[in-house]
C-alpha cells in the first residue's frame, strides 16, 4: 500500500512538474510553451469545441493548485489532469486539436432528446391509424390517409368508407399496429451524425359510443438504436440505445364527412450511451530539449439515463370526395414536454462528464392533404392513399445541455449546446388499408420526411384490427 502511495506521489509529481514547466509556472525559458493554454480556444471550430477549451483553462490550472496544496491527487484526478495538460501543451497543428476537443466534449446526449421527440410521435400516429379504420368501417369520413410517423396527429390512416358493416360492426375492438424504420443523421458543427434504425408496435382496446364516437386506451413500446460518426475528421463516435414504452386514451367523434380526434399520452425511455473518446496529439517530452511524443486517447465512457414525455393532440379532417374518391384536408395541433434525467458516465476514469437534466417543450401545428381511392375485391375492399402534410415548430428551441467533468473536484461548468431545430418540414406517405369479412381490417403504410436540413428517415407500418359484438 505505502509503496503504491509512493509510486503515485512520484508520477503526479512528474506530470504535474513538467506540465507546470511547460507552461512556464517554473521556468520562464518556457514562455512560448505558456502561450498553449491561453491560445487554445483559438482551435476550436465550433460553440462546443470553444466550451471544452474554457473548461480545460480552468480544470488544469485548479487540479495544478490541488496538487501544490496537497502533494497527491486520485488517480482519476491525475488521469484528467493528464488529459487537457496533453491538449493544453500540443505541438501539433489546430486540426489536431480540434479533433482533440471534439473527442473530449458530450454533445452524443443530444441525440436522448431526440429519440424521446420521436418515439412519442411514432406512438400515437399508430394510434390514428387505428382511429381511421374505426370510422372507415361505421361508414364515416373516409380518407385513406395513414400516418403511423406524424408526431402527435391523429388523421384517417387506412382509407375506405365502405366495407362489410355486418361483418365490423362490433363495438368492441382490438388492435396491434408494428412498425420498423431507419434513418441517418449529418454530423454538424454541433451535433455527431449518426444512423439509426427502430422497431416499435402498439396494441389496445377500443370501444364504439353510439353510431359516431370512439374511446379507447393503447400500450406501446419501441426502440431506437444509433450509430454515431464522430465528425469530418473520422473519428469514432459510439452509440445511443433506447427502449421504452408508452400509455395512451384517445377519443374520436366523426360525421359522413368529417372527424374531431383527441389524444392523450405518456411515454419513458430508458437510454444507455456509449461515448468513444479517441485523438492523438504530439506533445513535449522535455521542454528543455526540445523532444516530442505522441500521446494517444482510445476511451469509452458509458451510461444510463431515462426520458419521460407527455403528449397532447387534436386533428380535424373533412371529405371532399364522392363515390370511390375521397380527398380533403387535415388541421392538427400538437403539444409535447419532454424531460430528461441527468446522469454521470462510468467506464474512462478521468474523462466521464457529468450531465445534467433536460426539459423542452414542442408545439406544432401541422396541415395536409389526404387522397385515396376504393375498390371493392373479391375478399373485401382496398383503399390505396397518398398524403403529405406541412408541419411548423412553434416552440422547440435548440438545447444547452450543463456538464461538468465528474473528477474535477470543483465541479467547472460547461455548456454542450444542439442545432436549432428545423421551424418546418413536410412528411409523406403511400400505402394500402384492407377491409375483409371476418372481423378483421388492415394496413400498410410507407412514411418519410422532406425538407429538414440534416435528417432522412423512412418507415413501414402495418397494423390489424379485430372486432367483437
Amino acid at each position: 500500500m505505502n509503496k503504491e502511495t509512493g509510486v503515485s506521489k512520484f508520477v503526479c509529481a512528474r506530470a504535474i512538474g513538467a506540465w507546470t514547466v511547460a507552461l512556464g509556472m517554473a521556468l520562464s525559458s518556457s514562455g512560448a510553451a505558456a502561450q498553449s493554454l491561453a491560445d487554445l480556444p483559438e482551435a476550436a471550430t465550433n460553440n462546443n469545441q470553444l466550451a471544452m477549451a474554457g473548461v480545460i483553462q480552468v480544470v488544469c490550472p485548479n487540479l495544478r493548485r490541488q496538487y501544490a496544496a496537497i502533494g497527491i491527487l486520485p488517480a482519476d484526478q491525475l488521469r484528467l489532469f493528464d488529459a487537457c495538460a496533453g491538449v493544453a501543451r500540443a505541438t501539433s497543428g489546430d486540426d489536431t486539436r480540434s479533433n482533440a476537443l471534439q473527442s473530449l466534449t458530450g454533445e452524443e446526449l443530444n441525440a436522448a432528446h431526440s429519440a424521446t421527440i420521436d418515439f412519442t410521435g411514432l406512438n400515437t400516429a399508430n394510434i390514428a391509424a387505428r382511429l381511421a379504420t374505426l370510422r372507415q368501417v361505421r361508414g364515416g369520413i373516409g380518407f385513406a390517409s395513414a400516418s403511423p410517423a406524424d408526431p402527435g396527429i391523429l388523421q384517417a390512416a387506412t382509407g375506405g368508407a365502405a366495407g362489410d358493416e355486418t361483418a365490423l360492426d362490433g363495438r368492441l375492438g382490438l388492435f396491434l399496429n408494428g412498425r420498423i424504420g431507419s434513418g441517418t443523421k449529418d454530423t454538424t458543427e454541433l451535433e455527431a451524425g449518426y444512423d439509426i434504425d427502430t422497431t416499435g408496435f402498439t396494441a389496445g382496446v377500443d370501444y364504439r359510443v353510439g353510431e359516431s364516437g370512439v374511446i379507447g386506451a393503447a400500450f406501446g413500446y419501441g426502440t431506437a438504436d444509433a450509430e454515431f460518426e464522430r465528425n469530418d475528421f473520422g473519428l469514432e463516435g459510439g452509440a445511443l440505445d433506447s427502449d421504452g414504452y408508452a400509455f395512451s386514451v384517445f377519443g374520436s367523434l366523426y360525421g359522413e364527412r368529417y372527424y374531431v380526434d383527441v389524444l392523450a399520452s405518456y411515454g419513458t425511455l430508458d437510454h444507455e450511451s456509449e461515448r468513444r473518446i479517441v485523438y492523438s496529439l504530439t506533445i513535449p517530452d522535455d521542454p528543455n530539449l526540445g523532444s516530442n511524443v505522441t500521446e494517444s486517447w482510445d476511451e469509452t465512457a458509458v451510461g444510463e439515463t431515462s426520458s419521460d414525455s407527455f403528449s397532447l393532440s387534436t386533428s380535424f379532417g373533412y371529405d371532399f370526395g364522392s363515390g370511390p374518391w375521397h380527398y380533403g384536408p387535415m388541421l392538427a395541433v400538437s403539444y409535447l414536454n419532454l424531460q430528461v434525467d441527468g446522469f454521470t458516465e462510468k467506464g474512462a476514469p478521468g474523462l466521464e462528464l457529468r450531465y445534467g437534466s433536460q426539459e423542452a417543450d414542442s408545439l406544432q401545428l401541422q396541415a395536409g392533404l389526404n387522397v385515396g381511392y376504393d375498390v371493392s375485391v373479391g375478399f373485401g375492399v382496398l383503399s390505396p392513399y397518398a398524403r403529405a402534410t406541412y408541419v411548423s415548430e412553434q416552440e422547440n428551441e435548440s438545447q444547452a445541455i450543463r456538464a461538468s467533468y465528474a473528477s474535477d473536484p470543483l465541479g467547472a461548468i460547461f455548456v454542450i449546446q444542439s442545432d436549432e431545430p428545423d421551424t418546418s418540414f413536410f412528411r409523406w406517405g403511400v400505402g394500402v388499408s384492407a377491409i375483409f369479412a371476418n372481423s378483421l381490417s388492415a394496413f400498410l403504410d410507407y412514411d418519410s420526411v422532406a425538407g429538414l436540413d440534416s435528417v432522412d428517415y423512412g418507415e413501414f407500418t402495418a397494423g390489424v384490427r379485430w372486432s367483437f359484438r
